[in-house]
């Protein structure tokens, strides 16, 4: 859904994808005709070695938190929609 919503602004491009799983990189590059955009199994790699805006997480939200606050002191932008981070009471 993210992905089909990008393609439609003209200002937006998905330079990166970061996924440890290479099936579903190939596939979601594969469904939004995405070959150019650099790959990584590791999105710390993608953030350093890449040069982005903003971040879009759709990781599992036990991730959330690490993955947020790793990309805000790369100085980009961040997009979650699941919970930010669960809290324990």
């Amino acid at each position: 859904m993210h992905a089909r919503q990008l393609a439609e602004l003209p200002e937006a491009e998905i330079v990166a994808i970061a996924d440890p799983n290479h099936a579903n990189v190939d596939k979601f590059v594969s469904r939004f005709g995405l070959e150019e955009v650099q790959r990584f199994p590791d999105y710390q790699d993608m953030l350093e070695q890449s040069t982005l805006d903003a971040v879009l997480i759709c990781s599992p939200h036990t991730l959330h938190f690490q993955q947020a606050s790793d990309v805000l002191n790369k100085g980009c932008h961040v997009l979650i929609e699941k919970p930010m981070t669960l809290v324990r009471q």
